[in-house]
């Protein structure tokens, strides 16, 4: 025993030492299958998470449209934004809505911010609204406190300017612009958006204002199209 037992307590040390490798091998491996099982899972509740606010947000905006929908007179029918030109972001958008739910062309279009614009085309089972901040766009406007006159028109940008008011307007930053009801697609009153700059136009005929959108064109989702309107015009029959 006295020869032996240095061999004996060798071999006890040794396969301690190999048991105890092992172990540690198996925990790490079984650590790191718990990890990639964790990953998967903070990637499913971060999906889940983004998911439920985008939620959030959409019930907040649909709540919004039907409470301003509820609150106007005019026949409005809800309507969802499925595209638009990448090229032209500003211009038009094309929307859920066309021929068989009763949307033709010069409708006007809206949303509880403020004018969007007004139908172009319209197909069985969508349509393409021309945005007022198209260059092409040309809405009557009227400043709300002063009651002048003029021509809103699109930049091609988030904006649009009010041009050919009186050449001694009374117009100033801050005014509110509504529609004048002048042309027939547009009721009066409607909201547009707010001055924010006053400078004299060509030759100084006339004044212009560079008007701010009530409406945030690049986070635009959801619309109203005015369906009364146009009958009330005679495009459509009662």
């Amino acid at each position: 025993m006295r020869a032996f037992s240095p061999l004996i307590k060798l071999e006890y040390s040794l396969i301690s030492s190999v048991r105890l490798l092992g172990g540690v091998w198996y925990s790490r491996g079984r650590l790191k299958e718990e990890n990639i099982a964790l990953r998967w899972k903070v990637k499913e509740l971060s999906r889940e998470d983004a998911e439920l606010r985008d939620l959030k947000s959409e019930n907040r905006r649909l709540h919004r449209l039907l409470n301003f929908k509820e609150s106007s007179s005019h026949t409005m029918l809800p309507a969802q934004i499925i595209g638009r030109d990448p090229l032209h972001w500003y211009s038009s958008v094309v929307i859920d809505r066309g021929t068989r739910d009763g949307v033709r062309p010069d409708m006007a279009v809206i949303c509880d911010e403020g004018v969007v614009g007004k139908v172009v085309e319209s197909a069985p089972e969508v349509s393409t609204v021309l945005l007022i901040v198209d260059k092409r766009s040309r809405i009557g406007g009227i400043v709300e406190r002063t009651r002048e006159n003029g021509v809103l028109e699109g930049t091609s940008f988030n904006s649009c300017k009010l041009s050919y008011l009186p050449r001694r307007a009374e117009v100033r930053a801050g005014d509110r612009v509504l529609t004048s009801g002048l042309g027939g697609i547009y009721p009066k009153g409607l909201y547009v958006g707010g001055c924010i700059g006053v400078y004299a136009g060509e030759y100084g005929l006339y004044t212009c204002a560079d008007i701010s959108p009530g409406v945030n064109f690049s986070t635009l989702e959801e619309v109203l199209v005015l369906i009364d309107h146009a009958v009330e015009r005679g495009d459509l029959p009662r």
